[in-house]
Parts: C-alpha cells; structure tokens; sequence
C-alpha cells in the first residue's frame, strides 16, 4: 500500500470545509434574526458570569475590613443582579435557537 504524501501548502478535504462554511454562511444570513441573538447572547452571558461576578466579589472582599450591611449590600445585590441577567440571557438564547 502506497500512502500519499500531501506538501506543506496542501490541505485535505479543504473544498468540502469551504462548501460546509458557505451554506452555513447562507442560512446566517437568511436567518439573521435568530442567529446574532443565538450567537451573541450566550457570549454576554459567560462573561456576565464568568467575568463581571467575580469582579464584584474581588471588589467586596477588598473592603471587608470596614464590614458593615449597609456596606456590603451594594455589592452583593449587584453580584445577585449580574447573575440574573447573565442567566436570563443565556435563558434568552436557548429559546432563539430551540425554535420550531
């Protein structure tokens, strides 16, 4: 059996990859309205919670030497905030792309 040797400026299979990416291009934007928000929306959601929460954590912990409620209370309601909107978001994605 004799292999094939493919050059370094080569790539396999590149017509098919290329053919799969321009119908899929089409169908983006054929159907525009449901694939930014199914695109976009779970990025804002990661960096909401992976991102922007934990800012808000480091940050309270930064003044926990001057402990009181009235202090923290900013903080942990802007964690829960950032949550919920990351979570809604993600929510909002999963239905715009779960259409029927």
């Amino acid at each position: 059996m004799e292999s094939q040797s493919v050059s370094q400026g080569e790539l396999p299979g590149r017509g098919p990859v290329l053919l799969a990416l321009r119908y899929y291009g089409r169908e983006l934007a054929r159907l525009w309205r449901w694939a930014v928000p199914g695109m976009l929306l779970p990025a804002l959601g990661n960096i909401g919670i992976f991102y922007i929460a934990p800012l808000v954590v480091a940050k309270l912990v930064g003044r926990i030497a001057d402990i009181t409620i009235g202090s923290t209370l900013p903080y942990v309601l802007g964690f829960a905030g950032i949550l919920l909107f990351a979570e809604t978001l993600a929510s909002a994605c999963t239905a715009s792309t779960t259409r029927r």
